[in-house]
């Protein structure tokens, strides 16, 4: 067993809430990253750590999708508008915001969703939904579907993580099917052009993820990674179906994020280390010990400069420079 480096140097925290951290992305160009927590969303500079930009606060705020080139940002909202006496939640839209200005561009109402990812060139956004999954053209309208959506529930057919091949030419799908009470995982992928499968892998055997929101996928390796039940962390490749797993934990990971390079990924755990795994071998590598319980985290997505930013459960965020404690 290699020795588990620990303690990555802390370049700055950021105060941002006094609530748990909800999420965290980074912009594409590595320089700023954005926060969800207090149902509300902002943007932050890397190097001085200083607020850039405040989409504003207003109840019901779930998660966010930053698309690959910046230009728009996907908010799931609750809808509270539309909640009933003695409901607990409403209905979920879909906001479409204009990821430069800030401004909304359109809203789409009751549209509820399990996925939502971009195309690498971030020209197109493919959905998940209750129903079918959809593909929509954001370069030309952000109106227009561009494949036919495929509806996946009436063949008891659930989608719940998807993913772009690196050529945004093939969708792969992480699913399961339900049929008189089996619950069989699936591994599927769509041409995008066409709206036809052209792969199904059954997952037999497989480990199930216990948190299917917290599902991170990889397009430089096309391999999915998610905690399971049983405190391991698994590596999906999506290419054959194989799947590699981590020793187990006496806890579940809350979240997980690739390396730009699909090499590395950094979970969270709460009253734990943050952890970084090599993918390859399913390895611990590092661990981040300072700040606490970390809940969320995300990978700059600059491969020449290794930064972690992790977000607590008391609203505090971490930037960590992991270039000293990676093996050489």
């Amino acid at each position: 067993m290699p020795r588990v480096s620990e303690n990555g140097r802390v370049l700055g925290s950021i105060g941002v809430s006094k609530r748990e951290i909800n999420q965290i992305s980074f912009r594409p160009d590595g320089k700023s990253f954005l926060t969800l927590a207090n149902n509300r969303i902002r943007e932050w500079d890397v190097r001085t750590r200083k607020r850039l930009w405040d989409i504003g606060s207003y109840n019901g705020m779930q998660r966010f999708f930053v698309s690959p080139n910046g230009k728009n940002i996907a908010l799931e909202v609750e809808d509270w508008s539309s909640k009933y006496e003695f409901v607990d939640s409403g209905p979920h839209n879909l906001e479409i915001w204009d990821g430069y200005v800030g401004t909304r561009l359109a809203c789409y109402k009751s549209f509820d969703f399990d996925d939502i990812v971009f195309s690498p060139d971030g020209d197109l956004m493919a959905i998940a939904t209750l129903l079918d999954w959809q593909v929509w053209d954001l370069h030309s309208s952000i109106h227009r579907i561009l494949v036919q959506p495929i509806q996946a529930d009436a063949r008891g057919l659930n989608l719940r993580k998807l993913g772009f091949s690196q050529n945004g030419k093939i969708l792969i799908v992480l699913g399961w099917l339900q049929t008189e009470g089996h619950i069989e995982d699936l591994l599927l992928e769509w041409d995008i052009s066409t709206g036809i499968e052209i792969k199904r892998i059954d997952l037999i055997g497989a480990r199930r993820a216990s948190d299917w929101s917290q599902i991170a996928f990889s397009p430089a390796t096309r391999t999915f990674a998610f905690p399971c039940q049983n405190g391991s962390i698994a590596f999906l490749n999506a290419f054959d179906g194989t799947t590699l797993y981590t020793p187990e934990f006496t806890s579940k990971a809350l979240a997980c994020a690739f390396s730009p390079d699909g090499s590395m990924l950094v979970t969270t755990w709460r009253d734990s280390p943050a952890r970084i795994f090599n993918t390859n071998s399913g390895q611990e590598i590092c661990r981040l010990k300072k700040g606490g319980s970390h809940v969320k985290c995300a990978f700059s997505p600059l491969k020449e400069d290794p930064i972690i930013i992790t977000g607590s459960d008391n609203g505090v965020v971490r930037i960590w420079d992991i270039k000293s404690i990676l093996p050489v």
